[in-house]
């Protein structure tokens, strides 16, 4: 079965909006983990932000090449 483009570029965007929201709570815990835990702990939780928004950027590249 094959799935037409624009509905996997409405599915490619709607995995970045997921993304982004998921970015979003992960940015907030990590000033809530600013008085609780480690600086390590703060650290993975940046590199793990770092990466979604990453991911949401490469979503939106693909998203953007198909009509």
């Amino acid at each position: 079965m094959l799935v037409p483009l624009s509905n996997m570029k409405r599915d490619l965007e709607e995995t970045a909006a997921h993304f982004e929201q998921l970015s979003a709570m992960m940015s907030g815990h990590l000033i809530f983990s600013a008085y609780r835990q480690s600086t390590r702990c703060q650290a993975d939780i940046s590199l793990s932000i770092e990466a979604i928004e990453s991911s949401v950027e490469r979503l939106r590249l693909a998203a953007a090449k198909l009509y």
